[in-house]
């Protein structure tokens, strides 16, 4: 376990004993590997886990919003795929449910360094964002 991630354990650990709800808590292997295998999906469920927790530690956290309209901007371009003539709109489309996944992973982060005083990467929140923010 990384430095950065032990203090953000003990942090979040020592909030939840100051009346902060008890973050989801899976291990990431899990995720992952579970992530693996329903190839996707359970990652796509388990940050909606996270947002849910975020909005209970801070209210104004607009991340699970964010993550519902990201969802049914991804729903289209998976049901229209053959569609050709629709490429370039589906290309668009999913490339707005991408940005929206990432918003609502940085929203998350932004209010756990808030709530908690830490101090989080932006690059692991970029590229590991569903085990990062564990």
């Amino acid at each position: 376990m990384s430095t950065d991630t032990a203090v953000m354990t003990e942090s979040i650990q020592n909030g939840a004993a100051e009346g902060y709800p008890q973050p989801p808590s899976l291990h990431w292997a899990l995720v992952l590997l579970f992530n693996l295998l329903t190839q996707g999906t359970f990652g796509t469920i388990w940050v909606f886990f996270q947002a849910a927790w975020v909005r209970r530690i801070d209210p104004s956290s607009k991340a699970l919003v964010v993550l519902a309209v990201a969802l049914a901007c991804g729903v289209p371009p998976i049901i229209l795929v053959g569609e050709s003539e629709l490429t370039l709109t589906l290309w668009l489309v999913g490339l707005g449910y991408a940005g929206a996944f990432i918003w609502a992973y940085f929203s998350m982060r932004q209010s756990i360094e808030a709530r908690f005083n830490l101090n989080l990467s932006g690059l692991m929140t970029l590229f590991f964002s569903v085990f990062y923010l564990q």
